[in-house]
């Protein structure tokens, strides 16, 4: 079953439930990112949501991201 979200996740992650119970949050990949735009979601977000990676195509636009999408 796929959660409703209106954020995109870093490449290649499963779908979101999967991803939250697999995601240890450990932040590398934001650290090994090309283009440096991967994000982590802040305490404010949730207790569900913190800490794990997102695209923000807006702050930070990836290429990689454009190429697929269009």
């Amino acid at each position: 079953m796929e959660i409703e979200r209106d954020f995109f996740r870093p490449p290649g992650a499963c779908d979101e439930l999967e991803f939250l119970t697999s995601c240890s949050r450990c932040g590398k990949c934001v650290e090994v990112c090309p283009e440096e735009s991967i994000l982590l979601f802040p305490l404010s977000s949730g207790a569900r949501l913190v800490n794990t990676p997102y695209n923000s195509l807006n702050l930070t636009p990836s290429l990689y991201f454009w190429k697929v999408l269009f």
